[in-house]
């Protein structure tokens, strides 16, 4: 049984996927670098965790079982620096290796003009002039 006329809501080819969403945000990104800020983000996030974990266990081990409380604060604060400092170094790896592959590095940061304009900044210094 088809009907005369085609039906008042469309129906989507697949319900569970918005592809024009999903598609605009991965377009901003070039290829294979979405997929890799992902994996950065959940690396770091089960790093964090475990981190947490680990302190956690050695400070149960360490305290007794009356500073429970305590321990589970203690491993909060003690957790959080290390795992900023990680996902700080591997953002900033991944920063690096893409400004490298992209030969930002290979040029050099400065030309000669930058170097004249500090020579004749030194010099004037030198002579007391401001």
């Amino acid at each position: 049984m088809h009907p005369q006329h085609p039906p008042v809501v469309p129906i989507p080819q697949d319900p569970f996927i918005p592809r024009r969403r999903l598609q605009r945000i991965i377009r901003l990104f070039p290829g294979g670098q979405f997929a890799r800020y992902v994996c950065v983000g959940v690396f770091n996030t089960i790093f964090g965790y475990m981190n947490f974990a680990v302190i956690l266990a050695l400070l149960n081990m360490a305290l007794p079982v009356r500073f429970l409380y305590l321990t589970v604060v203690l491993a909060s604060i003690l957790s959080v620096p290390l795992n900023i400092s990680v996902a700080c170094a591997i953002t900033l790896y991944e920063a690096y290796r893409q400004k490298l592959a992209a030969g930002q590095y290979e040029q050099p940061g400065l030309d000669g003009s930058f170097n004249d304009l500090i020579g004749a900044s030194k010099q004037r210094l030198r002579h007391g002039e401001t």
